[in-house]
């Protein structure tokens, strides 16, 4: 043991293995008795329907007519996520009182009161919220092979975690809905406006034409032929344009089908019974790991300052005698 930190080391061995176990055993009641549980819970959602096997048919449907698929938003699971960390379902879910089991009773509170966070004022309070749902509570992730995405919940309750998953489920189906809705109401007013249009324009010419076969006298007249000619040919343009957009609007009646339920759940959060954090076992190895270092510098810090002081401090008095 020719090494001054390893003689130091074996002479102390018994307050050093005192000292570790004390340590350990901080450690341990740190890690299993102050650490909190969390639980995620997990909703798995399908692709939109708007890319599903009923577009589709209506694209065949509407190619068949020799016409385009009628439009519509373009969803997609990007939108998804960001509207569920839009501070507008947020809100709501913040807002939304859960009644969940807490150390066997069951108390009903809102999720900002079961968060336990604290603010000066409504403003600071929702800013802090918002900051710990998307930083620590909600999470989503999107499989590119499967093309399906997986919304996280973690929280300390795992019925609580479980609950807020489904409903953001809810609130996102209805906040699409309501997009859709609106967006859908909008082009068929616009479309029905113009069919009404095209049916007046095709009732005033059909009324032209009676009238003017009613006048008529000598039907062999090439006045008469032209003027009946034109009159025809402005009721088949507007008969043609008719009924193009009646077409239309009996596929904007099957796309409104799965505007239903934009939403495809594939499985709704149940109650996670497993922990997903804290992994208590890598926290204990990295806390005796540091820990060990710790003591071993400090025991290395303890032999450079008595060495320091018995030899290097003598050596210096020495050159410099008073």
């Amino acid at each position: 043991m020719s090494n001054p930190l390893t003689k130091f080391l074996w002479k102390h061995r018994k307050k050093n293995i005192v000292i570790a176990f004390i340590y350990f055993v901080l450690a341990v009641a740190f890690v299993f008795g102050v650490m909190d549980k969390y639980y995620t819970a997990n909703v798995s959602l399908l692709p939109p329907a708007g890319s599903s096997a009923l577009q589709g048919r209506l694209n065949t449907i509407a190619s068949l007519m020799g016409m385009g698929s009628p439009g519509n938003s373009i969803l997609s699971l990007e939108m998804f996520e960001s509207i569920i960390h839009s501070r507008k379902l947020e809100k709501q879910l913040l807002n939304t009182a859960f009644t969940v089991p807490v150390n066997g009773q069951p108390q009903t509170k809102t999720l900002l009161e079961f968060l336990e966070i604290e603010g000066d004022n409504d403003r600071e309070l929702y800013q802090k919220a918002y900051k710990q749902l998307n930083e620590e509570v909600i999470y989503t992730e999107v499989d590119e092979i499967t093309n399906m995405m997986i919304l996280n919940v973690t929280l300390k309750n795992p019925f609580l975690a479980a609950a807020v998953a489904n409903k953001i489920v809810v609130y996102l189906d209805s906040l699409v809905k309501q997009h859709l809705t609106r967006e859908f109401q909008q082009q068929y007013a616009y479309l029905k406006k113009r069919i009404n249009t095209v049916q007046d324009s095709i009732n005033i010419t059909e009324q032209k034409l009676k009238r003017f076969l009613e006048k008529s006298v000598d039907v062999t007249t090439p006045e008469h032929i032209v003027e009946r000619m034109r009159l025809e040919r402005e009721m088949i343009v507007l008969s043609t344009v008719f009924s193009e957009l009646k077409k239309q609007e009996e596929l904007f009646i099957m796309q409104n089908i799965y505007m239903l339920s934009p939403v495809k759940v594939l499985d709704m959060a149940e109650v996670p019974y497993r922990k997903s954090r804290p992994k208590r076992l890598l926290v204990l190895v990295a806390l005796l790991i540091l820990g060990g270092a710790f003591q071993l510098m400090v025991n290395a810090g303890i032999v450079f300052y008595k060495r320091f002081k018995s030899e290097v401090l003598p050596s210096l008095d020495d050159r410099n005698p008073e």
